[in-house]
């Protein structure tokens, strides 16, 4: 299967760097999806100017199957060889934009994660000439400890308010609202935990890793396994552990 995988990323970044506005592609390592049965080809594509139109896009990857695309999001899905393909678009002048800022004031947007900072510094390199990659991900490891303690802020608000949710579902006995607020609330804790030791949030399989950072709550392990595990708290004990978390973090 990995023969067919390698054969595939070679094929599709001759095919996108033809189209003459690539500075650069990368790949999300396949060790970091071994939980999966099949392994998803996941494939960041840094362009420079206006990218190519969907049909064009399309011819590129042919033959293929089950294409699907995103223009506002700017990502492309499809099968390729039986083997899933996930191409995301990033625009360089939107990145050097981002980074300039990142630099300048040392915070992202209320709502962001640092999912797509990790995706930068932590993808393969399957493209030649890498210099401007290189040089983002210099700029990236000398954020200052200002753009950690302003994301930390963010998403312990973030976090704030998603306990109140948890509660108030509990109050209306809500389920919609107490299974969105549920997830919500350990996507943002798993971030947070991440931003406290200084780390951007990876990817989803690799989230597992929030066990083993540094700096974490006391007895974190068994309340995180807890909060994962499906039936083991009624909705009163979730939110009761919710606050206790935030309680611990806010003095971490």
């Amino acid at each position: 299967m990995y023969q067919s995988i390698n054969r595939i990323v070679e094929e599709l970044k001759n095919n996108i760097l033809s189209w003459g506005n690539v500075v650069c592609l990368t790949r999300m390592p396949l060790s970091s999806q071994i939980q999966d049965i099949v392994p998803v080809v996941k494939m960041d594509v840094y362009y420079r100017g206006i990218l190519p139109g969907c049909a064009q896009r399309q011819l590129s990857f042919t033959p293929c199957d089950f294409f699907e695309t995103s223009e506002i999001r700017r990502k492309d899905r499809f099968f390729k060889d039986d083997i899933p393909v996930h191409l995301d678009y990033k625009s360089i002048e939107r990145i050097e934009s981002l980074t300039k800022d990142l630099m300048a004031r040392g915070v992202l947007a209320m709502e962001s994660s640092t999912y797509g900072l990790y995706r930068i510094v932590h993808s393969l390199q399957i493209t030649e000439d890498n210099s401007w990659l290189e040089g983002i991900r210099d700029t990236l490891s000398r954020l200052s400890g200002d753009f950690w303690k302003a994301h930390r802020q963010n998403l312990e608000t973030r976090l704030e308010h998603l306990v109140v949710d948890l509660a108030q579902s509990e109050l209306l006995d809500n389920q919609y609202l107490y299974i969105q607020a549920s997830s919500r609330f350990i996507e943002t804790l798993v971030e947070l935990l991440f931003t406290i030791n200084c780390e951007f949030m990876p990817s989803p399989e690799l989230c597992t890793g929030v066990r083993s950072l540094e700096i974490l709550p006391s007895g974190f392990t068994g309340t995180y396994d807890l909060l994962l595990r499906e039936g083991a708290l009624d909705k009163s004990r979730r939110t009761e552990l919710a606050r206790k978390l935030l309680n611990q973090l806010r003095v971490l």
